[in-house]
Formats: structure tokens, sequence, C-alpha cells
């Protein structure tokens, strides 16, 4: 991965060929913000390398974007992200007017070639982190403690400044006796497993793959100046394909992966879930065979005193609040519906069920989804010199309510329902990155 910079310069649309991004805002009204899009069309229409360009946003330069290459062996995955922190006009909410746009210029003299991709060995746990979150994911299915084997693709540690930097899955425990000693089955963002539909002939409805016990491969660690990512690639597995015009199955070798990004100053990750496949007859190129599939989250947290905030006919996301101080929740939302969320997760047998939530997916090729961390903080505890505080107001529950409704959809509709687009001015429709 690489990030650019670049000082600002007088007219630089008349000194240099420039290719032109167009801004798709879907909002009634103005906004700016972080946009992802697909790398290689770029790359293939200009010609440019990551190191050799420059963006703008009218006369004013860019400073803050990166070209990610987030699977190595697949360049399609490839992304350009920047941030635009003047906003763009209203639009179309279904995409079709242009809001604003952005020049691809090539340096006079081309930066000098550097890679911000972290050198890594595979390894038990990874983070991302901003100056407002800090997430550990574990790769393989041992947890650091030593104890259990069921740990594999999950965020055993999320630290949250609003929360002073303290442990947020086990946050009750963390305010009393401090770092340590915390319930070592805590752990968020789990995918527990998915089902892949069997196409007729096949008796079977569907073919289970377990993941918690199974290790993730860490196949890139990238960190730059609007985001850090990594990627995962789950152990693979076997399936055989079928469809109506072959007359034998195919046997296909399948890696699920999972890429999470960690946008700067966010409290969310954004994740991207998908499945590559090979012909275990051609493995030289990935091919896309429409496997859909469902997906079961998991988390292990103490939520205090728990509610779930819901509403039926948006069954994109959904809030876990504690309505009790310190106010805390955990948002999910996604592009692929979620439903059967559970409190608690009726599989788990050990103590601290309470603790345990689970939710599925409805069935998908790709999902987009967010994992949200965030803290309630009410009006009466920005006390003055001399002010005395009285304890919680009975209003405050339902404040905190209204928060982590208003926290997880705002970041839901601008994120994964609404995000601004960019294309190529050339291009046909645009569509966020990563949608299905």
């Amino acid at each position: 991965m690489r990030s650019g910079s670049s000082s600002n310069t007088s007219d630089p649309v008349q000194k240099r060929k420039d290719h032109i991004l167009e801004i798709l805002n879907p909002s009634p009204f103005p906004r700016g913000g972080y946009v992802t899009l697909s790398w290689k069309d770029i790359h293939n229409a200009t010609g440019y390398e990551p190191e050799e360009i420059e963006l703008y946003q009218g006369s004013n330069i860019i400073p803050f974007f990166q070209v990610d290459q987030i699977i190595p062996e697949n360049p399609s995955r490839d992304t350009l992200s920047f941030f635009l922190a003047d906003p763009v006009k209203p639009g179309d909410e279904h995409y079709s007017t242009t809001s604003g746009t952005v020049k691809i210029i090539k340096k006079e003299e081309p930066g000098k070639s550097e890679t911000q991709r972290r050198t890594f060995e595979q390894k038990q746990n990874i983070e991302i982190a901003n100056d407002n979150l800090v997430a550990w994911f574990n790769l393989t299915p041992k947890p650091g403690s030593g104890m259990g084997f069921w740990y594999a693709g999950a965020s055993t540690s999320v630290r949250l400044k609003k929360l002073e930097g303290m442990e947020f899955l086990d946050y009750n425990y963390a305010l009393i006796h401090g770092p340590y000693g915390h319930d070592p089955e805590k752990r968020c963002a789990q995918l527990e497993s998915i089902e892949i539909s069997h196409p007729s002939p096949q008796p079977e409805y569907y073919m289970r793959i377990n993941l918690f016990n199974q290790p993730y491969r860490l196949v890139s660690a990238l960190y730059g100046l609007v985001k850090d990512t990594i990627a995962l690639a789950s152990t693979p597995f076997y399936y055989n394909y079928w469809s109506d015009d072959i007359l034998q199955p195919i046997p296909l070798r399948c890696e699920l992966f999972r890429v999470f990004s960690l946008y700067k100053e966010r409290d969310y990750i954004i994740e991207e879930l998908f499945i590559e496949t090979r012909s275990l007859d051609d493995q030289s190129d990935i091919k896309d065979f429409d496997l859909f599939f469902t997906a079961q989250y998991f988390n292990y947290m103490d939520m205090g005193s728990v509610h779930i905030i819901r509403f039926e006919d948006v069954p994109d996301w959904f809030a876990i609040g504690n309505l009790a101080s310190p106010y805390y929740g955990y948002g999910f939302a996604t592009d692929a519906h979620v439903h059967n969320i559970l409190n608690p997760h009726p599989n788990y047998l050990k103590p601290g069920k309470e603790r345990t939530f689970s939710w599925t997916l409805h069935p998908c090729k790709s999902a987009k989804s967010l994992h949200l961390f965030s803290r309630y903080k009410p009006p009466t505890y920005d006390l003055q010199p001399g002010e005395k505080y009285y304890g919680p107001t009975k209003e405050e529950p339902d404040q905190a309510r209204r928060w982590f409704e208003e926290q997880t959809g705002h970041a839901w509709y601008e994120s994964i329902y609404k995000p601004l687009v960019a294309r190529l001015a050339t291009t046909g429709k645009g569509e966020p990155y990563g949608s299905r």
C-alpha cells in the first residue's frame, strides 16, 4: 500500500494531463468524508502507478489518499481511498447526478516508491488502530491466555478512547479492577460459521463450514494516511459446484476473505466479506461461481443493562446499548440484511450466557458491514467548576437509547446504505466499492 501527499501548485490542470473522477452524493444535503473505489479501473485507464499521482478537488490538493493492494494475487481488489475535506453539493438518491469532481494528475516528478505495507509473519493476533479505537483480532483458535480453542477470527480486545482507553468488551470489570483479569471469553465480530447452499441434485440443502476453530491466514496488513486495513483468509474448504448447464460437478477450492478497515477518526470498523474460488482442475485463475452463503456472527461482551435496539422495517442494522451509566453501546450494520438477533446465544452452555449475542446475515454473495463502538456522555457529566453532580437523571436512559440509535443509523447510512461514490468520468454507473 502506498499513500501520497505533496505541496500545492498553481493551475495544475494547465500543466499536466488530468483524469476526472465524478463524485456522486446520494443525499439531499452537502457531504464530505471518505471515498473508496476500485484502483484497477483507474490504473487501466491512466497507466499511472500509485506513487505517480496527485489528487485535486478544485485547485486544492487532497493530501490524504492511499492505494491499497489488499489481496496481492488479485489486482481487482486494489482500492484508492481519499478524504474530501470540502463537501460536495446534494445529489440524487439513485446516484444519477454528479455532485463534484476530483482530478487525478500525474506528478511532474514522480515520488519515490514508498511501501507502507507492514512486513509480517503469520502470527496469533494483529492490531488496527486510530486515535479513537484500538482493536486486536485473533488469527488462531487459541487465545493469548491459552484457554480454549474457539477464538479464530474474533476481536478479543477493543479499547475505546471515550471509555478512557479501557477494555470495551469487559468494561464493568475493567472500571473497577483495571487492565488485568478480564473475562477470558470476551470477544466480538466473530464469524462462528457460514452455510453455502447446495444446488440440486445434492440431497443436503447446505454445507456448513465452522470458522471459530480454524486458523486464518494473514493476507495483508496496510497502514496509511486514510485508514488501516487487514485482510484475513479462512482455512481453505472444498465444494462441489453444480449448475443446470453442466453434466458433472466442478470441484472448487474456496477461501472466505474478511477485510477489516479502520478509517482515521472513526469509531467503527468496516468489514468486507466474500468468497474467492478456484477450480481444482484449473487453479491458475480466480473465478466467480456465484456461491451464496449465510454468515452467523457471535459476540461475548458485558453490556451491563442490556437493551437491543431494532427496527423491523429497517433490517440492515441494530444496536446493543447499556442503558445505565456509563452508557456504552455496540452497533452492527450491513448491506445483506440481518435477522435472528439473539441474547443469549442458545448454543452457549457455559457461565456468562447472558453476555452472549448472535445474529445471521441473509444469503449473499458478499457483504459489507460495520462494527460500531460508542459511548453516550450525558450533559450532566460536563460540570462547571463549583457545580455539584447529583447523579443520573431519570431521562438519561432514554437519551442514551436515542444516542445509540442515531449513532448506528448514521454510520449505516453514510458508510453502507448511501456512501459517497466516485467513478471515472468516462465510465458508466458508479456503485459503492464492495457493493453486491
